[in-house]
């Protein structure tokens, strides 16, 4: 699924403070510098009075522009209230500037859910309503597997405990 949020430099301002140590002053720009293969961001950079911000990792991105205080709309026109993390990782930034130039807030245009590695439920859901074997749906997501009836698991795992 598809979502958007825009975020006003004081809810930036308080989402990323949350993350930033000491937090962030009047913030100058948002950049995505890095992409996981998936597609993922995996390194936002902030810039906020005369210092650089480099938030890593899924969660800590996620967290940063979380839409605390503004309304997540879906594409079905729904709106979710105070999330504490984004949806995904998966999204693009559009700044929002003053005729000044300086940044009055930022669009976040995303879609799915979760940390975008493994299978995705939603997904695979889809994937059992269009009548996909649970075979077909494990692999369209892990190509590299073989499946295998699990036998006697039980007695080595007591062997174990």
């Amino acid at each position: 699924f598809r979502w958007q949020v825009y975020l006003s430099q004081a809810q930036l301002q308080q989402s990323l403070g949350r993350v930033v140590r000491g937090g962030v002053g009047s913030i100058h720009s948002l950049a995505v510098i890095d992409r996981g293969q998936a597609g993922n961001v995996m390194l936002l950079q902030v810039r906020a009075d005369g210092q650089t911000h480099r938030l890593t990792g899924d969660y800590e991105i996620r967290q940063a522009l979380a839409p605390r205080t503004a309304a997540l709309e879906l594409n079905n026109g729904e709106l979710v209230n105070n999330l504490t993390v984004l949806p995904s990782s998966f999204f693009t930034l559009e700044e929002d500037r003053h005729r000044d130039g300086s940044l009055r807030g930022v669009y976040v245009y995303g879609g799915g859910s979760g940390h975008g590695v493994g299978m995705s439920q939603w997904a695979a859901l889809g994937m059992a309503e269009a009548g996909f074997s649970a075979e077909e749906i494990l692999h369209s997501f892990f190509s590299a597997i073989e499946l295998a009836p699990v036998t006697g698991i039980y007695r080595s795992l007591e062997k174990t405990f």
